[in-house]
């Protein structure tokens, strides 16, 4: 007996071992066909490195083809989130890791920026994280990503064949169309597709520990999630959440929906799972605790509710089969469709509204997702809570009646951008996928689903046509692409119809097969993708780049226009920025930028024309000083002492001259200019103190009663200022004021003033001043202080997995 046990325990094993290397082989095979280009010709997956070929004139390494009009940035949707927030914090984490300076203030953004604060720029994210800790660099980047996509493949994979219990065809056809979706390949690389390919393995191990309670399911789901939720792109994350819960409640209710103490059951595997969940945001507080502590200061609430949702239009529609029918999709939306369907001032000029981005899922993907509803009456629980997110995020996307009102009263979600709604639908369509893969392999798939879906992309085709008209940029590549989807789409209605028919299980699984490499080459087709050869731009920088880390110092740059050194470079090279294009921004700050620097409307970033600037930023600005309003004094206050502009704002050249502003560079690019002006970074001044002052405003001429001070020693949440003063007097340090700073002076806690309501300073004695300053937020020390501890109990129980199983076991749980 002791002996059967033993050899079934082996045999089980083995078992698990084959699913495990299957999944793999899987995985790696399906990587490897996706981006043949990265992995065999070195090619790179990081935004800059695109941009870099670009501007270099390198060659794209592409081995699939694409159409020649095609430019690389035409298959992305938002690639400035990886160019100027994203990408640069890779960089800074590294600097933070190597250095050992705290990634909770970042002194090179705005005057000073909070760290895990900033959300969409991902610094606490564990991709981020193990590209700063492998030292960065493009092999790195594109390595660490493909691992990412191994990974979400192979739990896709192994959910949909072992959770699932679809055959292996059922795991490719969904892994082809998770890899090769609009959404998924629009976002190569972007700061949405983390937390995207961090979903499966959250769904697996919660399907696991949905299955059997235990120690190890218990603690991969809870560091599954927080591997998940580090991702802090939160729109993107909680959607893509939301709609992995709801698969969890379809395949818990498919499960032990027979059961007659199904409700205590449920509430039971709910209750732990929440406690799994609990655990792994827990790990997290050191991520989410300074972001709830700072809500007020950095009004991320209030810069999402004041957003205004843009809804796709019903023309739209044809773009979910195909991103080239009629006219071009994401970044290639030709500028006459773009003002069919309403334009947005945002990076100054017309650009298509948000609106009007549809991600396509691919004629052949959706006539098989119309196959996955079954002819034989059953279980259908997985395939209704597969549908639920998908039809609410289309319904608000496209802004049903009746429905998109409802959701517009949400506080927050209500005014979450279009764009992230199509988070919640891509993972959910990727099961059905495989479902429909099944059901045709097993001629058990109802037709008319698939007929419908087709009718309805006809329709909107035809209706497309009457308005927009089939006319140039690209006629014949249009045309063609129309003729395409209509023969592709007539083929595998009519392929889909032999199963049912035929009693050959051979056949239909020949059929199921040559549907589901159909759906591989229209998808790769559709992507688009051409990329350029990795560059190690962040350790080889530019001319201008070294021109500034040389000479720049403590002080900042103020970059006007498109210039070479885009948003956030300071980050990544530790040079001072005066202007920002991140999320989490001081509030305060902003509004001392705006009042410095007074820009027309249609030279600001915003969402719409009539909203407020997003970010204190010049990147949109144009060769026009005439119409911008420049408090200099405010300027010189900043730090500012380069002023970085393109080489063609002749405008500004000749203004900047006549104000006694020095040209100290000039390339084919861009020039800079010195501003002689500028006061120091810090400096006493002489103003009145009552002792109970929490705020003080300089007075109009404080620039001619200034005494700098001395920087000794400057790190992101530490510094050290000395100096001399015959009386008492304020020292001012040009940084943005946050309440986690604190500060001594000649050793003895001082309370820090808000100085024109953004910088801080500190009350100085007469003599010899020592001070020194550092960002050390109580939230900060109790939320690493509860990581810790979670992680160690998480650590425990898998050490003691067997005794913590037993204890489950003894009362009930499992």
């Amino acid at each position: 007996m002791c002996h059967n046990r033993i050899t079934l325990h082996r045999s089980q094993r083995a078992g698990s071992h084959l699913k495990v290397l299957s999944g793999l082989l899987v995985s790696a095979l399906l990587i490897a066909l996706v981006f043949p280009d990265v992995i065999f010709r070195g090619a790179s997956l990081r935004i800059t490195d695109q941009l870099v070929g670009q501007l270099a004139h390198l060659t794209p390494k592409n081995i699939y083809p694409v159409p020649a009009h095609s430019n690389w940035w035409d298959a992305y949707q938002d690639d400035g989130g990886a160019l100027f927030q994203s990408e640069p914090m890779i960089e800074f984490m590294r600097f933070c890791f190597q250095t050992g300076n705290s990634a909770f203030w970042n002194p090179y953004s705005a005057a000073g920026q909070l760290g895990p604060d900033s959300l969409v720029d991902q610094k606490f994210s564990l991709f981020t994280v193990v590209n700063a800790l492998l030292g960065g660099g493009s092999l790195v980047y594109s390595v660490t990503l493909l691992a990412l996509y191994v990974a979400a493949v192979f739990f896709l994979y192994r959910f949909v064949t072992e959770k699932l219990r679809l055959p292996p065809l059922a795991g490719i056809a969904a892994a082809i169309f998770y890899l090769l979706n609009g959404f998924s390949i629009t976002n190569v690389g972007l700061n949405f597709i983390p937390a995207y390919l961090c979903g499966p393995p959250w769904l697996y191990f919660s399907i696991s520990l949905v299955d059997r309670r235990s120690a190890a399911a218990f603690v991969g789901t809870a560091v599954s999630f927080a591997i998940f939720f580090s991702n802090t792109h939160v729109p993107v994350t909680l959607l893509t959440a939301a709609s992995l819960y709801s698969i969890i409640i379809g395949y818990v209710i498919r499960q032990n929906y027979d059961r007659k103490d199904r409700g205590r059951l449920f509430v039971r595997i709910f209750a732990i799972h929440f406690v799994a969940m609990t655990a792994g945001a827990v790990c997290l507080a050191v991520v989410y605790l300074p972001v709830l502590s700072n809500l007020t200061s950095t009004n991320i609430l209030t810069d999402f509710s004041s957003r205004v949702f843009q809804r796709a239009f019903a023309l739209g529609i044809p773009s979910l089969f195909s991103p080239s029918l009629v006219y071009e999709s994401y970044n290639a939306t030709e500028p006459l469709a773009a003002t069919w369907y309403g334009t947005a001032s945002v990076f100054g000029g017309i650009a298509p509204m948000s609106g009007n981005i549809v991600y396509h899922f691919g004629v052949v993907s959706l006539i098989i997702i119309g196959c996955a509803w079954p002819r034989a009456r059953g279980r259908i629980d997985v395939i209704i809570c597969c549908l639920i997110p998908i039809l609410i995020a289309l319904f608000r996307i496209f802004a049903v009646p009746g429905f998109y009102q409802l959701v517009t009263l949400l506080p927050i979600v209500g005014s979450i951008s279009e764009q992230y709604w199509w988070a919640a639908i891509f993972i959910p369509a990727a099961i059905l996928v495989g479902f429909g893969a099944n059901n045709l392999i097993d001629r058990s798939a109802k037709q008319w689903p698939s007929v419908v879906i087709i009718s309805i992309g006809i329709v909107f085709t035809l209706a497309r046509l009457i308005v927009f008209g089939l006319h140039e940029p690209f006629y014949a590549f249009k045309l063609t692409s129309l003729i395409s989807s209509a023969t592709l789409a007539i083929s595998c209605l009519l392929l889909c119809m032999f199963p049912v028919a035929t009693k050959q299980s051979w056949l239909a699984s020949a059929i199921a097969a040559v549907l589901v490499a159909l759906m591989f080459g229209e998808l790769t087709w559709d992507a688009k993708a051409q990329r350029f050869p990795r560059s190690d731009f962040f350790h080889n920088p530019s001319p201008e780049i070294a021109f500034l880390k040389s000479n720049i110092g403590l002080y900042r740059m103020l970059n006007f226009g498109q210039t070479d050194l885009y948003p956030e470079l300071g980050s990544a090279f530790q040079i001072a920025e005066a202007s920002s294009m991140n999320e989490g921004l001081l509030s305060s700050y902003k509004d001392f930028f705006f009042r410095a620097i007074s820009l027309p409307s249609d030279q600001a970033l915003v969402f719409h024309p009539w909203a407020s600037p997003l970010f204190p930023s010049l990147w949109a600005a144009r060769d026009t000083p005439n119409l911008h309003d420049i408090d200099w004094d405010a300027i010189d206050l900043m730090g500012v002492k380069f002023l970085v502009l393109p080489s063609y704002f002749s405008n500004y050249r000749a203004k900047l001259s006549d104000e006694g502003k020095q040209l100290v560079f000039e390339s084919t690019h861009s020039i800079i200019f010195e501003n002689q002006n500028v006061l120091p970074r810090a400096f006493s001044i002489v103003v009145p103190d009552d002792g109970t002052s929490s705020s003080v405003q300089l007075p109009a001429d404080f620039r001619d009663h200034v005494t700098p001070a001395e920087i000794v020693s400057y790190h992101n949440a530490d510094l050290h200022i000395r100096g001399a003063v015959n009386q008492r007097s304020l020292v001012v340090l040009s940084d943005n004021w946050q309440q986690g700073w604190r500060a001594t002076v000649n050793s003895q806690p001082v309370p820090i003033v808000k100085i024109n309501e953004v910088f801080p300073g500190v009350f100085v004695p007469a003599g010899q001043f020592d001070i020194s300053m550092s960002y050390r937020s109580k939230v900060n020390l109790i939320a690493k202080i509860l990581s810790i501890v979670m992680v160690v109990i998480l650590s425990l129980m898998m050490i003691f997995k067997r005794t913590v199983d037993d204890r489950l076991t003894k009362y009930g749980l499992r």
